[in-house]
């Protein structure tokens, strides 16, 4: 059941188009989001990510060699992630000659491990498809990822670190739609 929802969540993320507005303040696709680091392999990113481009880069560069659903299929924490990154890296100068930028590197890393901590964070409650099938602004998606802290509290005895719903938060405007 588990891998089904992965590969739900991935067939979501891949058809899903994003709807990117321009007004100043309601995020969407280049949204910054400034994060904390964390305690956690899994959730640790840098100052700011940038979700929007983090997720073009990704899309841009990793589909240059394989479907997209082959990443997208696989659960890693941060350090899984930069190892792949890198092994990829290495198949990418011996093909196209040239590696992928230490920039565009750091991004791939940072969308997927966001991937990755909306995925083992959210399922724990409820199937993905549930806010993967939602539009909501940044400040909804911000309220109710807050609310979900809360509930995740009185089920699992703490509440979700700062940068934690920092990362689903920025990952939900930039795949499960944006109003």
């Amino acid at each position: 059941m588990r891998k089904f929802v992965i590969i739900f969540s991935a067939i979501t993320i891949l058809i899903a188009v994003p709807v990117i507005i321009s007004a100043a303040g309601q995020g969407g696709a280049g949204a910054k989001v400034a994060v904390n680091e964390g305690n956690s392999a899994t959730t640790a990113l840098p100052e700011e990510v940038d979700f929007g481009r983090a997720k073009s880069v990704f899309q841009k560069t990793c589909s240059q060699c394989h479907s997209l659903k082959r990443p997208l299929g696989k659960t890693k924490d941060r350090a899984g992630w930069e190892k792949t990154v890198d092994k990829m890296n290495k198949n990418h100068k011996k093909r196209f000659g040239k590696g992928i930028s230490p920039l565009d590197r750091e991004e791939i890393v940072n969308y997927l491990t966001a991937k990755n901590t909306f995925e083992a964070t959210c399922s724990k409650c409820h199937a993905l498809s549930r806010p993967l099938g939602k539009t909501k602004n940044r400040a909804a998606w911000e309220r109710t990822v807050k609310r979900m802290s809360k509930n995740h509290k009185a089920k699992f005895g703490k509440i979700l670190p700062d940068d934690v719903q920092a990362n689903i938060v920025g990952y939900l405007v930039e795949n499960a739609g944006n109003k």
